[in-house]
Formats: C-alpha cells, sequence, structure tokens
C-alpha cells in the first residue's frame, strides 16, 4: 500500500524537477540574451558616438585646413602688397636722385682741385702790398696788409689799418717772395665801411725811398696786377673743412710776404672762422680757399684761455643756381657830422660817441673793443693806449 502510494508521488516530484529545471534554464538563457542585447546596443551607442566624434573631427580638420587656405592667401596678398608699395617707393626714389642729379649738373660752379699753397702765394704775390698808414692819434704809423683790386691802384684793406677817408699809406710791392716788398707809391683812403672793417685805397702819386719825397702821378698809367671779380669764392663753394691759405705781412714775419695756412673752422655772421694763424700785420691781406679763389680778409683773432682762432670777413659771392651774379658792396654812409646825424649816438655803449669813434679814434662804432684784446676802446684811450691794435696814443 505504501508502495503504491510512494510511486505517485516519485512521479510528480519528476514532473517538478523538470519544470523547475526547464524553467532555470530558460531564465539562464532569457537572461544571457538580455545581457547580449544590452551589450550590443551599448557597442551601438558607442560606435555612433564615435562616428559623430569623427565626423565632428574632420568638419573641424577641413574647416583648419580651409582657414589656414585662406590664411595663406592673404599672406601671399600682403606679401604681394608690400612688394608694390617697396617698389614704387624704390621708383620714387630713383625719381628723385635723378632730380637732384639734375641740379648739380646745372650749377654753374665746378670746385677745382686743391692747388698747392706755393702755387696760390705765387699767383696772388703781386697781388698783395704792404701799406704803412699814419693814423691821427696812433703813435707811428700802422702797418698791415692789403690786395689789389684794379690795374690802376686801387686797393683793399681793413678800416683799422688804414683808418679814416683822407688818410694816407705808403705801398710797398714785390714779385719775389724772397724780397721784401719795395715801397713805391702813396695811397689815399677814399671810402670806409665801419660796419665791416673795410676800406678802399687809390694809389694817387709815386714815392721815392731815396730821396723820401712823392711826385704826383696819373694812376690810369699803371698796369699793376690784381684780383678781378671772377677771382672771387662763390658762397656755395666754401665749407667747413675745406683748407685756406693766409698771405700777408705779419710783423712777426719779418719783412717779406708770409703765407700760413688752416682750414675753415666755421661760419660766424660776416666772418669765417679759421685755425690758421693770424697776427698784427696779417689784417687786411688775403685768405684763399685751396680750390684758388679768394675767400676773404684777415681781420682779426678771438683767444681763448689755451687756443685762438682767427676771424676773415667773408667775400664770397652769393651763388644763384644757372645764373650766378655777382654782389655789389655799396660803402653804408660814414658818420659825418653834416648836420644830419647826431654826434651823441653810441651805438655799442662804450662811452665814446660814434662820431668820435668814426671821426677822431678810428675804432669800430659798432665794437665796444675794436682790437679785441679784452680791453674796451675808451679804457684803453684813457689809460693812453691804442685802442685798434698795440702802441700806446701820441
Amino acid at each position: 500500500m505504501l508502495d503504491k502510494l510512494k510511486q505517485p508521488i516519485s512521479k510528480k516530484l519528476t514532473a517538478v524537477a523538470i519544470i523547475f529545471i526547464f524553467c532555470g534554464v530558460s531564465f539562464i538563457v532569457y537572461t544571457a540574451y538580455a545581457f547580449y542585447q544590452v551589450q550590443n546596443d551599448t557597442v551601438s551607442k558607442q560606435q555612433k558616438q564615435i562616428n559623430r566624434l569623427v565626423s565632428i573631427e574632420n568638419g573641424f580638420t577641413e574647416s583648419i585646413r580651409q582657414s589656414a587656405k585662406q590664411e595663406t592667401a592673404n599672406q601671399y596678398e600682403n606679401v604681394l602688397r608690400r612688394n608694390d608699395q617697396k617698389n614704387d617707393q624704390i621708383l620714387s626714389d630713383i625719381d628723385d636722385l635723378k632730380a637732384q642729379i639734375n641740379i648739380i649738373n646745372s650749377q654753374p660752379i665746378k670746385i677745382q682741385p686743391s692747388i698747392s699753397n706755393a702755387s696760390l702765394v705765387a699767383q696772388y704775390l703781386p697781388k698783395t702790398v704792404k701799406l704803412w698808414c699814419s693814423i691821427k692819434g696812433v703813435e707811428g704809423l700802422a702797418q698791415g696788409s692789403g690786395s689789389l683790386l684794379l690795374s690802376q691802384g686801387t686797393i683793399m684793406t681793413n678800416r683799422h689799418v688804414a683808418g679814416f677817408i683822407g688818410n694816407l699809406c705808403l705801398v710797398g710791392i714785390t714779385t719775389s717772395a724772397n724780397q721784401k716788398p719795395l715801397v713805391k707809391y702813396f695811397a689815399k683812403v677814399i671810402d670806409t665801411r665801419s660796419d665791416m672793417d673795410m676800406a678802399t685805397l687809390r694809389i694817387d702819386s709815386l714815392f721815392n725811398e731815396n730821396t723820401n719825397s712823392y711826385s704826383p702821378l696819373d694812376n690810369s698809367t699803371l698796369n699793376l696786377q690784381y684780383i678781378a671779380e671772377k677771382d672771387f669764392c662763390y658762397s656755395n663753394q666754401i665749407s667747413v673743412g675745406d683748407k685756406v691759405v693766409i698771405i700777408g705781412y705779419p710783423s712777426i714775419g719779418g719783412s717779406t710776404i708770409t703765407a700760413t695756412n688752416g682750414v675753415i673752422s666755421g661760419f660766424e655772421g660776416q666772418y669765417i672762422k679759421t685755425d690758421a694763424k693770424i697776427e698784427h700785420g696779417n689784417s687786411g691781406g688775403l685768405a684763399i680757399h685751396e680750390s684758388g679763389c679768394v675767400v676773404g680778409v684777415p681781420t682779426l683773432v678771438q683767444a681763448g684761455e689755451l687756443e685762438s682762432l682767427g676771424r676773415i670777413i667773408n667775400l664770397s659771392i652769393t651763388n644763384k643756381i644757372n645764373e650766378p651774379q655777382a654782389e655789389t658792396i655799396t660803402a653804408p654812409p660814414t658818420y659825418e657830422n653834416n648836420g644830419g646825424s647826431s654826434t651823441n649816438a653810441d651805438t655799442d655803449n662804450d662811452g665814446i660817441s660814434d662820431y668820435d669813434e668814426i671821426n677822431k679814434w678810428y675804432t669800430d662804432p659798432n665794437n665796444p673793443d675794436t682790437d679785441g684784446d679784452g680791453f674796451s676802446d675808451s679804457s684803453e684811450i684813457e689809460s693812453g693806449y691804442n685802442p685798434n691794435g698795440p702802441g700806446k696814443l701820441n
């Protein structure tokens, strides 16, 4: 009985076990399939993200490529534009240079090569004279140099050498640098320029050194060598640093012609500065440019603590391009007391009236220290010294 009861129960348990196993297997299969699907979906999503990133990267790369291409094109255009601008500037510079060359070529004056000092002295020696002038109020004779401007005996010198209109000067001339000048003529001061310290003389009589006498002279019969207008430098022909030769009769040079050389050190108003030696007696002589033209008249020396610089009155001619013309030098009014000018005027405020400076002391009314020795004209006169140079008054 019991065995009969056990048999159905056993069959039932077996069936239940089979069912349970089937369900378990089904669950495992389903779970595995579901996991696979999840994994597959994840991989698919990741692949899509990867594809999207790749697409974005490709687009970004292409954008960069296009931007770089455009930037390169812009840079190339800028380079071409800059090159065009440089070419235009070069062409403009070439045109400017051509214009400057044309201006230079149109200049009528060409600076000549330097001439030796010996040649300059030989050329201007017979045109340079020595002067001994009698100046009222000055002890002895004032000595200086001068230069001939006309063959009939017109002489140019400094006013402080020759003095006032009407003064007389002995004139010495030589044609050899080794011989002292022979005193042959008397010359009279016919004009002065106090503003430039210049004077003009004219030979009017012969001087006999043996008998110490003079005789009238028709100066139209003279045929002296002289400095012509063409011998003067043009202003654009002289520059700082150019060589210059001073020719004259300085007191320390003995009795023969003396030449010193230096350079043009600068310009100062009507003066040219130079380091060439200028001494008492050089005044009124000649300053010659290295090219052979006349620069001006050596006039004074400005002393410093250690060195000194000479001053040359600039007589160069103003140059006009394509049409050189000489300046006409005319004498300004002199300080004559003819009732039309004041005798009390004192332009340089040195305590001496302009009239007395011109007519009595022969000093420069525009310069309180005419001889540039550091003492005013008035103090030198009060002390009995010559305000025009070395020595004492009579």
